[in-house]
């Protein structure tokens, strides 16, 4: 973000029980890419804006179709795009480096 503030990425999560084996698993989603995340790939993930974090948490929503406005790209002017250090590709690398300016 170009304030440098945080973000969250709309995504799902399920738990299932089958023969008494659990299963939990997640995914984050994704949506066609805006002009700043474009040059990079053509899909960017979903980022739900603080004032709907509720909405989009509430654990009560049973209508699909109630979501669907989040489901949009971020506003382009409100990102920042720069090269970073090939550290981002090692599971191994996880500190601030990783997202440094090159």
């Amino acid at each position: 973000m170009k304030d440098g503030g945080v973000f969250a990425f709309a995504g799902i999560w399920e738990r299932r029980e089958r023969d008494g084996e659990v299963t939990e698993s997640c995914s984050i989603i994704v949506t066609a890419a805006n002009d700043t995340i474009r040059p990079v790939h053509d899909r960017m993930p979903v980022i739900v804006a603080p004032r709907d974090y509720a909405a989009w948490l509430d654990p009560g929503l049973r209508d699909p179709g109630a979501v669907k406005p989040f489901l949009r790209a971020w506003p382009a002017d409100g990102m920042e795009a720069f090269p970073v250090s090939t550290r981002v590709n090692r599971p191994a690398s996880n500190d601030a480096r990783c997202i440094e300016a090159v």
